[in-house]
């Protein structure tokens, strides 16, 4: 089965549900903040199973969440974060420095995976990113008209949900032709992995429900 065979519908929602999963032995880095987004900041990765075609060492990703914890996952930090939102009173100058901390945490996390990752690893990451952006500006061109005759935000939301979910599978076409075998089959049993892990989250009872 080829990877682009496991995503269907319901594709978008999974960033949420990737979250619900229960813990595992060794800290998760499927959702580390490898992979450039709009005005170049990093997130999470583009689809499921994205970032085990990276094959990261176990080696690797012990370190890999050791950074996180000591830099943007810090509690002092995260403690000054909440401060800065929920906090309506707290001066701007504090403001300014709990902002400074935050983007020196980033800087630094990144300073720190960039001497973890391998070089195949780190253009592996460049690659992907590229792959993305002409999937999505693939998409746009052809759904024009649609975002076009959108009328509403009901209509627009739908097709923006249409949008996305086409990026997601343009983009994993034409990922298949930039990884290895083994890149490949690692993704596709990480992709089978979550997106069962997202259809359990799913199917199970919501807090509250009767």
């Amino acid at each position: 089965m080829k990877i682009s065979q496991l995503f269907g519908i319901g594709i978008v929602a999974f960033s949420f549900f990737v979250n619900q999963v229960p813990a595992q032995k060794r800290p998760d880095v499927s959702e580390f903040p490898f992979w450039p987004g709009k005005g170049g900041v990093v997130g999470g990765q583009y689809v499921p199973g994205l970032t085990a075609a990276l094959l990261l060492t176990d080696e690797q990703q012990d370190k890999l969440n050791e950074a996180r914890q000591e830099t943007i996952y810090d509690p002092a930090l995260n403690e000054q974060t909440r401060r800065l939102k929920g906090d309506p009173n707290l001066p701007e100058a504090e403001r300014d420095a709990i902002r400074k901390r935050a983007e020196d945490a980033r800087e630094a996390l990144k300073a720190r995976v960039n001497s973890i990752l391998m070089v195949e690893q780190k253009e592996f990451i460049a690659k992907a990113a590229t792959e993305r952006d002409a999937a999505a500006a693939t998409v746009r061109e052809r759904m024009q008209d649609k975002f076009a005759a959108a009328k509403g935000k009901g209509e627009s939301a739908l097709v923006q949900r249409e949008y996305q979910e086409a990026v997601a599978a343009e983009f994993v076409r034409r990922l298949e032709a930039i990884m290895t075998p083994v890149q490949q089959a690692a993704m596709r049993r990480r992709a089978e992995l979550e997106l069962e892990r997202k259809r359990q989250a799913e199917a199970a009872p919501k807090k509250g429900a009767k």
